[in-house]
């Protein structure tokens, strides 16, 4: 006679969508298990693009110096490949900046916030397939959005530095806080070094961090592997992209 199989355990009831938003900062190996049982993305993803439009449209923007930030970028311009712009294009530059300046700052906070988490799910999900790893886009995609999450947390703190701020530029606003490097370097910095050494953030780390975690438990990769794959596209975004202001910019 064989022994009588045991009961299954049942599955624990799916979390809330409130209860995922708060339980992967404070709990994110037991709530990335619940979503790769049921992937979701919306909640996440509405409340990223919601903070950082509002941050924007109310504490930022109305603040925003573009003739500042538009003199700023001609002078690095200037330094960096020794000719100094004529008085007509600097104009030109502000004038721009002013027009653009806060439609690229709403597009930036929706439109980018999508593309980055897709292109980035759509990465990962291909590296760790290829790697034999079992995953689905859906999962990688609702990853990426829950481990944003420090993003909107840091939107926050940036809108309660800014109210004691009467005009900000486009550079100040990646040093508000004291979460990088950035905030106790000098105002001199070149773009390049600003981006290299502003990336360095601790909610960019916190949420590459959550991402890494959350991979492993839509997978079948241990920590330590998504960790490194994460890491290596960290560096190849920053160092790409830095490295391209740095040559242009300094």
């Amino acid at each position: 006679m064989t022994e009588a199989a045991l009961p299954m355990e049942p599955a624990p009831p799916p979390l809330s969508a409130i209860a995922r938003l708060i339980g992967v900062l404070f709990s994110p190996v037991k709530t990335f298990q619940d979503i790769a049982r049921r992937p979701t993305w919306l909640a996440p993803l509405l409340l990223v693009i919601g903070v950082t439009l509002l941050v924007n449209i109310f504490f930022l923007v109305p603040k925003m110096d573009w003739e500042a930030s538009a003199v700023k970028q001609a002078e690095m311009m200037s330094e960096k490949f020794g000719v100094k712009l004529k008085d007509a294009d600097v104009d030109q530059m502000v004038a721009g900046a002013e027009k653009s300046g806060p439609i690229k700052a709403y597009a930036g906070a929706v439109l980018g916030t999508i593309i980055i988490s897709l292109l980035l799910g759509l990465i990962y999900f291909g590296v760790i397939r290829l790697g034999k790893g079992g995953i689905t886009y859906a999962a990688a995609f609702s990853v990426i959005c829950f481990a944003s999450i420090p993003t909107a947390l840091k939107m926050v703190l940036t809108a309660v530095a800014a109210l004691t701020s009467t005009s900000i530029t486009e550079m100040d606003v990646m040093r508000l806080i004291p979460s990088n490097p950035l905030f106790f370097m000098p105002e001199t910095t070149g773009m390049g070094s600003m981006i290299l050494f502003g990336s360095l953030d601790l909610f960019t780390l916190w949420s590459c961090a959550l991402t890494a975690v959350g991979l492993s438990a839509c997978s079948t990769w241990s920590v330590g592997r998504t960790a490194l794959l994460v890491a290596v596209t960290f560096a190849v975004f920053v160092g790409g992209f830095g490295g391209l202001l740095y040559m242009f910019l300094g």
